[in-house]
């Protein structure tokens, strides 16, 4: 996820690879969002929902600072095959 996909072309359809802009998600109107991904979820800009956002991924990273909000936020793997799932201890930034 990006602050914005404007200008950007889209991925092609066979590239498994999806971008989306927090910029035009905030914009459309949608209030609950919900992403599937058998790899990494990679979020590169804060984002925030009126009603839940869901992430369901083996991994999700996020190379900068980032605010995900909703009054229901689920991070989330529910993969069931391949070796057991790693998870790391989450740690807290600075604030800065």
């Amino acid at each position: 996820m990006l602050g914005s996909t404007a200008g950007l072309a889209a991925s092609p359809a066979d590239a498994d690879v999806a971008l989306l802009g927090a910029r035009q998600i905030g914009n459309s109107g949608i209030d609950s969002l919900s992403l599937q991904a058998d790899g990494n979820v990679l979020i590169d800009s804060s984002l925030s929902l009126a009603r839940q956002l869901i992430i369901n991924s083996p991994s999700i990273s996020a190379p900068v600072t980032a605010t995900l909000s909703a009054p229901f936020v689920e991070l989330g793997n529910s993969a069931t095959s391949g070796g057991p799932a790693v998870v790391p201890s989450p740690s807290g930034g600075n604030g800065i």
